[in-house]
């Protein structure tokens, strides 16, 4: 490994040399080269990843209560808010009409996407009784405790997914107390 980081650094002062002091005969006029050329030459090499330590969204394709299938894909190109829940979690029920209201609510399904994913696996009927208890008017899925699982979180949760993909935002908090910084930071994606 170090013999190898030697013949590298010995390569790159050896390309040094010959940049710097050409490689032509003295006295032989050696062209320019292309200026603009060597400008997307240089921005190849320096211009790093938009954001390097961007941590990709794992996808999920996972069944809707209103039927259909629905997977991470379909929301490419929107910010997505996720809604981790539990079909009949106490606090998701309290949380429910605080991510509707305030999160959905400050946003048209033009400029972003949400959805919310029951992480307790109950059936349609427990899903459908969450939705209609919370008053919650977008899609949410079944059967999504491998996808909470994917994600590193639990329910009551909220996550936001960039437009590349991404996670922008990993609630830590019950997505009540959350949904106020999932709205700025769903603003700064827009």
């Amino acid at each position: 490994m170090k013999k190898n980081l030697i013949v590298i650094q010995a390569a790159l002062l050896l390309i040094s040399s010959f940049t710097f002091f050409g490689c032509g005969d003295e006295g032989e006029d050696t062209p320019a080269p292309d200026d603009q050329a060597a400008d997307q030459i240089d921005d190849e090499m320096t211009d790093p990843d938009p954001d390097p330590t961007a941590e990709a969204a794992p996808g999920f394709e996972l069944n809707s209560v209103d039927g259909g299938t629905v997977s991470l894909s379909d929301f490419e190109g929107k910010p997505l808010v996720i809604f981790f829940f539990g079909s009949t979690c106490p606090l998701c029920i309290a949380s429910g009409p605080t991510v509707e209201s305030e999160v959905n609510g400050s946003f048209t399904s033009d400029e972003i996407a949400i959805i919310g994913i029951d992480t307790w696996d109950g059936n349609a009927a427990a899903v459908e009784n969450f939705k209609s208890s919370t008053g919650i008017t977008f899609d949410l899925l079944l059967q999504g405790s491998t996808v909470q699982n994917a994600y590193g979180t639990t329910y009551d949760r909220l996550f936001v997914v960039d437009s590349d993909g991404n996670i922008a935002f990993k609630g830590t908090s019950t997505a009540s107390q959350d949904a106020d910084d999932v709205v700025a930071i769903v603003r700064s994606l827009l």
